[in-house]
Formats: structure tokens, C-alpha cells, sequence
């Protein structure tokens, strides 16, 4: 994310620049020290802040790309922060706190996670998101903020006065979140889009995928031979949603989409065309390349490592630290080279393996991988997969055995086998593993990632990963999945 720096003067650099001005060799223009006018001038923006009974409304939207969300913000006097908003069915909003304090200009800051957290970090930071903002106005029923860092369009946000009904219109909208993700029903795992004419000829078909991290929606097709891409924005209704830049086809345009509880299906009629989504157990005809791939489950370790995974600590030494969950943009898991002693000879054999899964050839395992500076001492990384043994069980590696690997004997990704410098990725970084050599039909493994160091004394400083999704082209059993979604 680039920061933006604006050259102005702030509120704060003001005081300070005035602060220095005398009347008289004795005699300040101010009455007050600088501190005290500064605290006054922040306690000014707290109090706004709390003046609302019912709260503050806004339109969240990050980039003008994306859809909006709607949230409600009850600041209370003991720096509690009550949210309502329509994100996820509400599941972000979570119990936090706030604070207007200063760095070069008043800013108001949300202090643990929520969902402008979560908005943040979602699909690799790309919303743009923000959760500190500086203060752009002030007015009784109004407050404009504005973030603090992003990128040539800092995004705005707009609060205004609640009324008693908002809450309550927020909470009727936000369960329909649901019309746009791709929440599949049993045995299915496709969204299909569909036009036909008047007639009942079909005249245009895709694939519909919804994103509920910044409400849009890819409708993948095919023209002559050739994959065809467009992103459309979505806004949840009563009843469904609306696409804010109208889908188009033949001329006709399809703006508000209605579901239908009896089929499961969300329809728009215009000038004798009707477009309709719907789920399928296989991908669209016309739908060409990873689109059609379905997200089996993916584990953001938002808040912590689930149980339902599995710790080992395999070094030697065994030392004290494991893989174990780090507070940073939300939430990442990490290794570190304490996990064995920094002596001559230990060994790092850290892992951390996933719950079973069903995997078939062609599957993708993607994630995001960085590590600590590799200029001195550097680090690697093994993802390893483990298929269920003849006692339909999986054996995990050793404690305080470097060499041991249990049942997990093959390898599908080495991260600087040699140990060279500068060979870790030291910025976040995508990789993607095409799983291959598997049975045709589903296979149950488990999936580990290994942080290994063959010597702690000379390597070793430490990884970062997050953001783990296996993308499948099967239509996995519904349960299970909504299971590892758990994860």
C-alpha cells in the first residue's frame, strides 16, 4: 500500500508554529501551554464522536470499483466501539475500542479487529481498505474522515447522524450477503449465469462468481473460442441485489436480481429476456481456465490456529516456540529460528499440518509465504502431503526428531533446498502448487508445511504464511467443505 504524503499544515503544526510567536518578550498569545490546547482540540473530536445517541451511518466503500458496505457506528464515552453493519451477516462485528489521538494531524483509530480489519487484509490486501482515519470536518449532524494511508484516492467516508430506524434497516439487509457469495448448496459447487430470449433460446451462458470481500461479482464466459472476463458491482437488497453497473446482453440490461426461496434461484426479466443464476455440479460449457475452479476451503488464521490443526515441534533441541499465531494485519502464523537453541548442529523441523482433505489431480494449493531478512541468515520452507494409511489414520512426524516425517513423504514445494541467501522470499508472496500424481477419484491427505533449517547456528530467522485456499475442479461433499471452511 503506498503511503501519500499531502504538504499542508496541520492543526497540530499550527499550534506548534503559534506556540513560538510572542507578543512580547514575556507574554504568550496563547493562555494555554501548547499540550493542554492540543488535548482540548482532540477532546473537541471525541465528543463529536459521542454526541449521536443512535450512532454515526455511513457507506463504506474502499475503492470505487467495489460495492459499498453499510455500517453503523455507536461511539461511547468509555472508548467502546459498537458496530452494525451489513459485511458477512454481521459475523465482524466484533467488541473493540477507539481512540483520537495524534501523529501529524488528529486521527481516529480502530483499535483491534473488526470488520474494517478484516476489510483490510481480505484477498491480499487488495481492497484498500483502512481502519485509521484523519478528520476532514466537523459538523453536527455530519463527520468526514478520510484514510490515512492509501493510494492516489484516499478513500472518504461519510458518517451521518443515525436515526433509530438504521440499525434495524442494516440488519434486515445484511443477511442477504448470501445471495452473493458462493454459498453452494449440497452436491452442488458451481454458479452458473444464464440468459434466454422470449422464445426460451439461450443466447448467452457463463459462470457467476460472487465476492463478498468488496461485493463484486466475475462472470466468466467464452467468445469464439476465447475466455472472456467482466467484473460487475453488487449491492445486497430485501429481496436479493442490485448490479450498480448493469450486465448487459443483446442491449437489454440486467440490474436487479430477485430470489426465488422455492427454486433457489436469483432472476431478472427486461424487455422479454430473463437472466437467471443458479447452481450446477459442473462448470459452464463456455467457461474456459481457473475460474472454473471451486475454493474447497481456505483458512485465514484470522484470530488464531484452529484446533483442528496439528502443531509439531520436531527440532533439536526442541527449544519453546512452534508455529504459533502472530497479531499482525489480522492475523498470520509464523516459525521462528528459537524454536531449537542457537547452537552449533540444532536442527529447526517445525511444522504445521492442515485437517484431512479430498484432493484429485489438478487441484491447486495457493498461499502466501514471506520471511525475516535472508542477507545473514536464511531460511526454507517444505509443504509436504501425507495420504491416509492402510489404519485409515495419518502418523504426524516425531517430537524432538529433525529427521522424522511420518507418513508425510511427499513433497510438493521446496523453498530454498540449498539455504542460499537471499533466496527467501523476504515480501509477501503468492505460490501456487499444481497437485499431480494422485488418484483420479478423491484423495484424503493432509497438508503440512515445514519450517526447515538445517543448522540453527548459521540459519534460520523466520517465515511468515497466510491465506491458505486448495482450489478444486470437483464438487467436493457440501458438509465437508462447509466443515473445512472452519478451519
Amino acid at each position: 500500500m503506498k503511503i501519500r504524503f499531502k504538504h499542508s499544515i496541520s492543526i497540530v503544526s499550527m499550534l506548534l508554529l503559534f506556540s513560538c510567536y510572542k507578543a512580547d518578550k514575556d507574554t504568550d498569545v496563547f493562555d494555554e501551554p501548547l499540550e493542554v490546547r492540543v488535548q482540548q482540540t482532540l477532546q473537541k473530536y471525541r465528543n463529536a464522536l459521542t454526541s449521536s445517541e443512535f450512532g454515526w451511518v455511513l457507506n463504506y466503500q474502499s475503492k470505487p470499483e467495489f460495492g459499498a458496505f453499510k455500517l453503523l457506528l455507536k461511539f461511547n464515552s468509555d472508548q467502546t466501539l459498537e458496530i452494525t453493519s451489513d459485511f458477512l451477516s454481521g459475523s465482524l462485528d466484533l467488541p473493540t475500542t477507539w481512540r483520537v489521538s495524534k501523529t501529524q494531524i488528529p486521527e481516529l483509530v480502530i483499535e483491534s479487529f473488526t470488520v474494517f480489519h478484516h476489510l483490510f487484509e481480505a484477498d491480499n490486501f487488495i481492497n484498500q481498505a483502512e481502519f485509521e482515519f484523519f478528520f476532514e470536518k466537523i459538523e453536527e449532524n455530519n463527520i468526514e474522515l478520510k484514510s490515512k494511508t492509501d493510494t492516489e484516492q484516499p478513500t472518504i467516508l461519510k458518517l451521518r447522524k443515525a436515526t433509530e430506524e438504521d440499525k434495524e434497516r442494516i440488519i434486515t439487509i445484511r443477511n442477504n450477503d448470501t445471495f452473493i457469495e458462493n454459498n453452494y448448496p449440497e452436491s452442488t459447487c458451481f454458479r452458473l449465469i444464464q440468459t434466454k430470449n422470449e422464445d426460451g433460446e439461450i443466447v448467452f451462458e457463463g459462470n457467476f462468481f460472487g465476492n463478498n470481500n468488496n461485493r463484486t461479482a466475475a462472470i466468466c464466459s467464452s467468445k469464439d473460442n476465447e475466455p472472456i472476463s467482466k467484473q460487475f458491482v453488487l449491492q445486497p437488497t430485501t429481496d436479493g441485489f442490485k448490479v450498480l453497473n448493469p450486465f448487459e446482453i443483446n442491449g437489454v440490461s440486467f440490474k436487479d436480481f430477485k430470489y426465488d426461496s422455492q427454486q433457489k434461484l436469483l432472476v431478472s426479466t427486461n424487455n422479454g429476456y430473463t437472466t437467471t443464476i443458479y447452481y450446477s455440479d459442473l462448470p459452464s460449457k463456455f467457461c474456459v481456465g481457473d475460474n472454473s475452479q471451486n475454493n474447497v476451503f481456505q483458512e485465514n488464521f484470522t484470530t488464531h490456529i484452529p484446533t483442528t490443526w496439528d502443531i509439531v515441534n520436531a527440532s533439536s533441541p526442541v527449544g519453546t516456540t512452534d508455529f504459533q499465531w502472530v497479531d499482525s494485519f489480522g492475523g498470520i502464523i509464523g516459525s521462528y529460528y528459537s524454536s531449537s537453541d542457537n547452537s552449533q548442529g540444532s536442527k529447526i523441523s517445525n511444522w504445521i499440518i492442515s485437517p484431512p482433505v479430498n484432493i484429485i489431480n489438478g487441484d491447486l494449493i495457493k498461499f502466501w509465504v514471506y520471511g525475516y531478512t535472508q542477507t545473514q541468515y536464511v531460511d526454507r520452507l517444505e509443504v509436504r502431503i501425507a495420504v491416509k494409511n492402510d489404519n485409515n489414520s495419518f502418523v504426524l512426524p516425531k517430537k524432538n526428531n529433525p529427521d522424522d516425517i511420518g507418513d508425510f513423504s511427499t513433497v510438493v514445494l521446496d523453498i530454498n533446498p540449498e539455504e542460499k541467501r537471499n533466496v527467501f522470499p523476504t515480501y509477501w508472496e503468492e505460490m501456487t502448487i499444481k497437485l499431480e500424481g494422485f488418484s483420479e477419484e478423491k484423495t484424503n491427505v493432509r497438508i503440512a508445511f515445514r519450517h526447515l533449517i538445517s543448522d540453527s547456528y548459521t540459519n534460520g530467522n523466520g517465515i511468515f504464511i497466510d491465506n491458505l485456499r486448495l482450489l478444486s475442479i470437483s464438487c467436493e461433499d457440501q458438509n465437508d467443505k462447509k466443515k473445512n471452511n472452519e478451519l
